[in-house]
């Protein structure tokens, strides 16, 4: 009877051990990719607010990257090393800014 509740035990110990890494790991893994994005979720934050007025002024509903950068509303397109390809479109009455750079893509780019 006790060899069984000792089994138990190691059995139950070893379960939570399993169950704490899983944890940690789950998590570690979302705290390395939210870091990863950070930069590209910030230039995509940065083209809309710099791109803003001139979009505008022109009344447009989607724009690429490429056409702000001649027009010298925006200045760079690299993020982390990669050149950067998208556009901004007019969602409702706000911009989005959908971008491919490297191995990350916006959500919802085409």
């Amino acid at each position: 009877m006790k060899t069984e509740i000792k089994h138990m035990q190691r059995i139950s110990i070893i379960w939570g051990c399993l169950l704490f890494l899983l944890v940690a790991g789950v998590t570690v893994i979302g705290i390395l990719y939210k870091k990863e994005t950070k930069e590209y979720k910030d230039f995509e934050k940065r083209v809309v607010e710099q791109s803003y007025d001139y979009l505008k002024v022109h009344n447009l509903e989607k724009i690429t990257l490429a056409e702000l950068q001649e027009e010298n509303v925006i200045e760079s397109l690299v993020v982390n090393e990669n050149t950067c390809e998208g556009y901004i479109e007019k969602n409702d009455q706000d911009y989005k800014a959908f971008i491919k750079c490297g191995k990350y893509k916006t959500q919802g780019y085409q």
